[in-house]
């Protein structure tokens, strides 16, 4: 698992405030090339977008098969990549 952080989103910049991270097609873009160059499924989610407020946007990038870990944490309210870790590191 790994994460990515652009500092600045067009995508986040253009949608001005919302509630939930709304960078889905960068998400699905890092999806395809990650996926891509490691030649495995993997998941790519938007922990904090900086339309929520936030000074950049975080993706969290891991295995396919952990995509419901990522999801469940993000939706019990973890708001930073390092929370996410956490939260797959506990359910090893």
């Amino acid at each position: 698992m790994f994460s990515v952080t652009f500092d600045r989103s067009a995508v986040g910049e253009a949608m001005g405030h919302v509630e939930l991270p709304s960078c889905g097609l960068i998400e699905g873009f890092l999806e395809a090339i990650c996926e891509h160059l490691a030649q495995r499924l993997l998941a790519v989610r938007e922990v904090r977008c900086c339309a929520q407020g936030f000074e950049a946007c975080a993706f969290v990038v891991a295995a396919e098969k952990r995509a419901p870990l990522v999801e469940k944490a993000i939706t019990d309210g973890a708001e930073t990549v390092e929370a996410v870790v956490e939260v797959l590191r506990a359910a090893v």
